[in-house]
């Protein structure tokens, strides 16, 4: 990479797309959140269609399992919760 202007450029540019991506990614659960509150289904928009589902998902304590990975004990650290899943694509 550069030196001098070019460097000093360069660092100010990715932190300005870091800034931008952190405000798109706020503004991208903002609008995922208001699909996902219309419920399971599919939705159109004009150029884009949006599917929603609703499932249970599986997860494991990672940390408990760093400490303890007996086939018994991780199964009494798996536990369930709901998902709401939002899917955008291309028509």
């Amino acid at each position: 990479m550069g030196t001098g202007n070019n460097l000093r450029r360069t660092i100010d540019e990715l932190g300005n797309v870091r800034k931008q991506i952190e405000e798109l990614k706020l503004r991208e659960q903002e609008l995922r959140d208001s699909i996902a509150l219309l419920g399971a289904g599919q939705y159109d928009g004009d150029r884009f269609k949006a599917n929603v589902t609703v499932d249970e998902r599986q997860n494991i304590d990672l940390d408990a399992v760093r400490e303890a990975m007996s086939p018994q004990w991780l199964r009494a650290h798996t536990f369930r919760q709901m998902v709401t899943t939002v899917r955008v694509f291309g028509r």
